[in-house]
């Protein structure tokens, strides 16, 4: 390591009761008056309840992703006339079949009163 140089350490790690933990390590090497290796202070941090955090927000965005395009597929697919509208009567989308069986684009319909 060079002189000045910090440390970072990310990972997990095992306790002596088992538990698997996930720490942050940071320090800088100091050196002795001979410029041989003394000391690496530095802190030990316990990151575990904010990497389960992180790993349920990619959970809860994953299915947020699966159901948007299961609701997408089912939108497109039906055979009826669809649309969804925001409260005062914008559309904001409509299915093709509803387009085509009306002669409009999208760009025609969305954004706009119905």
């Amino acid at each position: 390591m060079e002189t000045g140089a910090r440390f970072f350490f990310q990972g997990r790690i095992y306790r002596s009761d088992r538990t698997c933990v996930w720490v942050e390590f940071t320090a800088q090497l100091e050196y002795g008056p001979d410029g041989s290796p003394l000391r690496l202070p530095g802190t030990v941090q316990d990151i575990t309840e904010r990497v389960h955090a992180a790993e349920r927000e990619r959970q809860v965005t994953a299915e947020a992703v699966a159901a948007t395009a299961k609701f997408r597929a089912v939108f497109e697919q039906t055979p009826v006339f669809a649309g969804i509208m925001a409260l005062d009567g914008t559309m904001i989308d409509a299915n093709q079949l509803c387009l085509d069986a009306c002669g409009y684009r999208a760009e025609d319909v969305l954004g706009r009163h119905f």
